[in-house]
């Protein structure tokens, strides 16, 4: 599973990246990263593998959806057998379900069984004793209720109901009619009785009734489409065991874009409207198909590799065997692709198809074993098809995602509060870096003939992580403990101080590692690069201890030294260089790490060596290098120049790179914030093929002629992008008149989840100093995304916001009580003018009255009842108008 709230930041960076007054970026920003430990507290609880008591053979379901009150009708016929000892009881997870029948199937009969239900899990009395010799047919009808599950979720996976109806009164215009499943981590049993563990897999058929018109997607092959009438019957066959929370089942009218590899179909179900972006986004398909199954020495596994895009998708992507679920911000159109893509995400999941879904993590405590690998799995992809520069950007944004996740912990660990929990950037960025430090320890060759054979002996079942030490040490004839028991299984890693000293014809270098005591003292081997007189010379040293000293003879007249020279050990580096060693570094090294660090220690310098290497990076060949060579000028006397503004519009003329024209739009403004005759530039940029570039010019106008920006910004009203529709919602939230409740409205339902909340807060503040009849009009709109959105974020969202509108209303209310009580008592008030503040305040006490009901009106028909109590926490149903005086009055004895 690709997680979305790993993602998310990045998003928000490509848009924000936009605003010339702000200079952030993933790869510049100098976080202060302060390691933690976890506060003493009872130990979370020891989270062991699922005991196997049964072991599920075979999975056949037929089931049928029913649109209308958002439930399923099935019946699951399950092939089990006793795992090692006998037994007559057999326990099933079966989450919110009601169950109509339930039989022991045999060739000549249904034997009705005796069981208990409690509402997750089913306990059933076998009519006899079974032992591992014996196969038994387990039939049960039932109805599944996902609407009617609490619905928790996680950061990672924001829901949990296993079940997901989208639009399915046809109620939303723009939305498609969908129905999807989300598995992992338990939740398949909201939808079909299993046992829903990593460590239970097993065969799938599946067969599916729909309307006629409505396309099909499940693991294995479409092995029949049977019509009947105006439905048909879609039956898909899984032939090779996979995990019950790698089951998948979509429904919905999508184009279908058939590829293929070796023979083997390769097909995308994309949104219809859309369908021409599909290979623009899927397209590398079937080469990452190619490359995988060559590095690894093991051919893709499975029958067929499918993705599929849908709507409110709630985590980000995920590795369902053989059909992919990617949500819709994956599906990039081609003028988001000139800024950015998601070819990441598509690696991610398809390198998940050997680790996760041939070999899956036994237990969720080893779930590094799963997400970390298809973290790196992006890092190989991007390392052969772009080149070791963009590959290790991508690391360097794995490892500051790894930083930010505190307090530290293990990367295999067996206790934990909830499994969700195991969803961070622990098993996923640190753990691919662990991954690449591994490889650079043991070589390429052996770290690829390593996975083929864990591959081969673990496949179609499940892996601890000891059984990846022990395939990396009989590949390598090496004793790996010490790498496994201080990186897999203990947490934390080095902080180091590092500092150089020439003594005689030596050089001294010392270093420290200064890390927490409680975590632990890291033994690794490091490369050191040693440059001089125009040459590089490399010492390896083994760093063992808290404080050690290495000596290096003959190399006292050194220029600068570069500890980690390759940039693989995964710590924090505290080390100060001059602007002479930097640029040193920066020529002379080849590396992505190292010369952004060079980059780094000179981005606050001000002297003239520095700005030398801002302008030999601003001739690089790497984008990333040519943009913060831009941002890193802004404080330099030497950029502002005459000259040097030239110099940078001539550049944005010339450059490929929108990230690089975005610097440089940002850049011109800053140092020349008042500037009008760079003005006619900002205009031409709004011509630019990148929106970010677009966004940044836009912004600038926005800040030196409001009334131009905003008759720019309506050229862009009809844009779906959704940073054009989050920024203009952002421009428009204090625009005083009426004009954009239209394209308000229109844009919520143009972007999902996390965007659509955004817009719908700034259609709140928006709406604060309108009055009353356009608050209520835009009420009734957000009704509908209070009761009828899917993601439940968004109906708190719309909920809250109606609640906020009607607390700006209350305000109201009481300030016009004091103007009545003001007129009351002065002896010059006119009848007339109180009459009209009485009936102004009437006005608001009726309006009031229906913003109330309606929000009885949404909490009475939420259907999750955590949602429910979030609504009662922020006070939606105890919010009232204070008695006035005559009602308090009224009320006294």
């Amino acid at each position: 599973m690709r997680n979305l709230l790993i993602i998310l930041p990045l998003i928000s960076f490509l848009f924000q990246a936009c605003l010339p007054v702000k200079m952030a970026s993933e790869e510049i920003s100098k976080v202060k990263i302060t390691t933690s430990v976890k506060p003493s507290k009872v130990e979370d609880p020891y989270r062991s593998s699922e005991t196997r008591i049964f072991d599920l053979i075979h999975t056949d379901l037929s089931v049928t959806p029913n649109w209308e009150n958002q439930t399923l009708e099935g019946v699951a016929k399950l092939t089990l057998k006793p795992y090692f000892y006998s037994s007559d009881k057999l326990v099933l997870d079966a989450k919110g379900m009601i169950i109509s029948n339930l039989s022991l199937k045999t060739k000549n009969r249904l034997i009705p069984l005796k069981y208990e239900y409690d509402s997750l899990q089913l306990h059933i009395q076998l009519n006899k004793d079974y032992t591992n010799q014996d196969t038994i047919l387990i039939q049960i009808g039932y109805t599944a209720f996902p609407n009617k599950l609490s619905g928790n979720g996680s950061k990672a996976i924001n829901d949990d109901k296993g079940l997901y109806y989208i639009n399915p009164y046809g109620r939303d215009e723009v939305k498609p009619r969908q129905l999807w499943t989300q598995g992992e981590t338990e939740a398949s049993s909201c939808w079909f009785p299993t046992i829903d563990a990593p460590n239970e897999k097993c065969t799938q058929k599946i067969s599916i009734l729909v309307d006629s018109s409505l396309i099909t997607l499940s693991n294995g092959i479409l092995t029949s489409s049977i019509k009947e009438g105006a439905f048909r019957i879609d039956t898909w066959e899984q032939k090779q065991p996979h995990a019950p929370y790698l089951f998948m089942m979509t429904v919905g009218d999508f184009a279908v874009i058939k590829d293929s590899w070796n023979g083997m179909p390769v097909h995308y179900y994309v949104p219809r409207k859309d369908s021409a972006n599909a290979r623009g986004v899927f397209g590398n398909t079937p080469e990452m198909l190619s490359f995988y199954s060559q590095i690894l020495g093991y051919p893709y596994p499975w029958d067929k590799y499918h993705q599929v895009v849908v709507s409110d998708y709630v985590s980000g992507a995920m590795e369902n065997t053989g059909a992919v679920i990617h949500g819709k911000w994956v599906f990039t159109s081609a003028k988001e692709r000139i800024d950015y893509n998601h070819e990441d995400v598509v690696a991610h999941e398809l390198f998940h198809h050997w680790f996760g879904d041939l070999v899956t993590c036994e237990s969720w405590s080893n779930l590094a074993l799963n997400e970390s690998f298809a973290t790196y799995g992006e890092y190989l992809w991007l390392e052969y098809k772009y080149g070791r520069y963009r590959a290790d950007k991508q690391l360097r944004g794995d490892y500051m995602a790894y930083l930010s996740d505190t307090p530290r912990v293990n990367l295999i660990r067996y206790h934990y509060d909830h499994r969700e929990d195991m969803f961070d950037r622990h098993s996923y960025q640190k753990g691919g870096r662990i991954l690449h430090m591994l490889r650079n320890l043991v070589g390429d060759d052996a770290f690829f003939a390593s996975l083929k054979l864990y591959l081969n002996n673990r496949a179609f079942k499940t892996a601890e992580v000891h059984d990846l030490r022990m395939a990396f040490e009989e590949v390598s004839g090496q004793d790996l403990n010490w790498f496994f028991n201080q990186w897999f299984l203990d947490k934390g890693h080095p902080i180091l101080e590092v500092n150089w000293e020439h003594r005689g014809d030596s050089l001294l270098l010392n270093v420290s590692q200064v890390q927490p005591l409680s975590h632990p003292t890291f033994k690794f081997p490091v490369d050191v690069d040693v440059y001089f007189g125009g040459k590089t010379e490399r010492k390896k040293i083994w760093v063992t201890k808290r404080k050690e000293r290495f000596v290096f003879k003959g190399l006292g007249g050194a220029e600068v030294l570069n500890f980690d020279a390759d940039k693989v050990l995964l710590m924090e580096l505290n080390q100060t260089l001059t602007p002479e060693e930097a640029f040193v570094l920066f020529k002379g090294s080849d590396n992505y790490r190292t010369k952004l660090e060079a980059m780094l220690q000179v981005s606050a310098d001000t002297s003239l060596t520095a700005w030398e290497l801002l302008l030999l990076a601003s001739k690089d060949k790497f984008d990333s290098f040519r943009k913060l060579s831009v941002y890193f000028s802004t404080n330099l006397d030497y950029a502002k120049t005459e000259e040097n503004k030239s110099y940078l519009i001539e550049k944005y003329k010339t450059d490929s790179s929108s990230s690089v024209r975005v610097a440089i739009v940002s850049t011109l403004y800053n140092i020349w914030k008042e500037d009008t005759s760079l003005i006619s530039f900002y205009k031409k940029a709004l011509q630019d093929s990148s929106i970010n570039v677009k966004l940044t010019a836009l912004d600038v106008i926005d800040i030196l002629a409001r009334e131009d920006a905003l008759l720019r910004a309506y050229e862009l009203e009809k844009e779906t992008d959704p940073r054009t529709i989050r920024y203009l919602s952002r421009m428009y939230a204090t625009v005083k008149d009426e004009s954009k409740s239209k394209w308000f409205n229109w844009a919520i339902k143009q972007v999902e989840y996390r965007n659509k909340s955004y817009v719908i807060s700034k259609y709140s503040k928006y709406l604060l100093q309108k009055d009353n009849e356009v608050v209520w009009r835009a009420c009734k709109k957000l009704e509908e995304e209070a009761i009828y959105e899917n993601n439940k974020d968004v109906r708190y969202t719309s909920a809250v916001a109606i609640h906020k509108l009607r607390e700006r209303n209350i305000k109201r209310i009481e300030g016009i009580r004091k103007d009545i009580i003001d007129k009351r008592e002065a002896s010059r008030g006119k009848p007339y003018d109180l009459k009209l503040l009485e009936e102004k305040h009437q006005e608001l006490l009726n309006h009031d009255k229906r913003m109330k009901e309606l929000i009885k009106k949404i909490y009475d028909l939420e259907i999750n009842k955590n949602i429910r109590e979030k609504y009662e926490k922020r006070g939606l149903l105890n919010t009232d108008v204070p008695l006035f005086e005559k009602e308090q009055e009224a009320m006294e004895p």
